[in-house]
């Protein structure tokens, strides 16, 4: 590939921004051929984009920034020859009202609506994200993948072997509850998982439901860096992960991510029956279910290194961000397609 390169602007300081854009650039900085950067503030100087090859804007939404990009497609994209892509991980077209980001993507629609209509091109994370978005425009689809310097493979051993209580964790934010309630986590499995809490260790990383703030629930709060975040979830050495979301346009359009990095723990996990996690050997569809998946992998040591092995093999190919999917990363943006004779 001849000398590159690319810019993106960030519309977000957080995971998505880091796992999408930051990191893969991250790792095509050791090419001598390309040149990968990042910035925050968007401009249409044409200093700016003289030699550029690929413009992607990350998440951008408000009315201000369309009118920028606007600009830089009908004035700059032209005259100096590079395209304009739009990278997303999330349906920001349908965001569910329990969502914490959802009243600030509510109130810019129309803004994200044209925004996805002006570029050349949308990157999804997911087959389902790109379907939903493919009324907008051309879609492709980058999988998220996770840094293996950070999230090496994790030789774990588990309470079968210890003797100790297992630990059950669910890690995530506060996006995937109500204000004031429970979403993932409805009554019956609140009312167990207190229930149980004496004979397992329930940990919530990140964030907990209001009826889980009790003293028997382990809490950990959300680290600010994610460099950091696979060390946390290593030295706390959790036996399985839960992975629950309300079934949902929304979340049907997520990545398996959690799936990836419950692998790396070395654990199985219990996940809710939607699309991000078709693949995996342990789906729920209900708190029934949920709770006879933690009580057989809970006693049945066959079944709990059964359910890790097999999703671990589902998914070992495609964990990483490594030198084959760098190479399909590249060739996304860059490579022609063959024209049929």
């Amino acid at each position: 590939m001849k000398y590159v390169r690319l810019l993106t602007y960030l519309g977000d300081h957080e995971t998505p921004g880091l796992i999408r854009v930051m990191i893969p650039y991250l790792i095509l900085g050791k090419y001598k051929n390309i040149l990968a950067t990042t910035d925050y503030t968007m401009t249409n100087s044409a200093v700016y984009y003289q030699g550029l090859n690929l413009l992607q804007v990350q998440r951008i939404a408000t009315k201000d920034q369309l009118g920028v990009i606007s600009v830089i497609k009908k004035n700059l994209a032209p005259k100096y020859g590079f395209k304009i892509t739009y990278d997303i991980d999330d349906l920001i077209t349908d965001i569910p009202e329990y969502n914490q980001t959802h009243d600030y993507y509510t109130e810019n629609q129309d803004s994200i609506k044209k925004i996805l209509e002006t570029v050349d091109c949308i990157m999804c994370s997911t087959a389902e994200l790109a379907k939903h978005l493919s009324k907008f425009n051309k879609t492709k689809v980058i999988q998220n993948r996770l840094f293996k310097p950070i999230w090496r493979m994790y030789n774990h051993k588990s309470f079968f072997e210890t003797g100790g209580k297992p630990k059950i964790i669910y890690a995530g934010s506060s996006t995937h509850f109500h204000k004031d309630s429970e979403d993932d986590f409805d009554e019956r499995i609140t009312k167990y998982i207190l229930e149980t809490s004496k004979r397992f260790d329930w940990i919530f990383f990140g964030h907990r439901p209001k009826e889980l703030e009790n003293p028997n629930i382990i809490f950990h709060n959300w680290q600010p860096l994610y460099f950091d975040y696979p060390e946390n979830l290593r030295q706390i050495d959790p036996d399985i992960g839960i992975a629950l979301l309300q079934i949902n346009d929304f979340n049907k359009c997520k990545s398996n991510l959690k799936a990836l990095e419950y692998a790396t723990l070395g654990i199985p996990g219990v996940y809710s029956n939607i699309t991000p996690y078709q693949y995996t050997s342990c789906k729920v569809s209900n708190s029934d279910q949920f709770i006879e998946r933690i009580e057989k992998l809970t006693s049945d040591q066959d079944y709990y290194e059964k359910i890790k092995n097999k999703d671990y093999n589902m998914i070992k190919d495609n964990l990483y961000w490594d030198d084959k999917y760098i190479k399909f990363y590249l060739d996304s943006y860059f490579k022609k397609k063959k024209k049929k004779k």
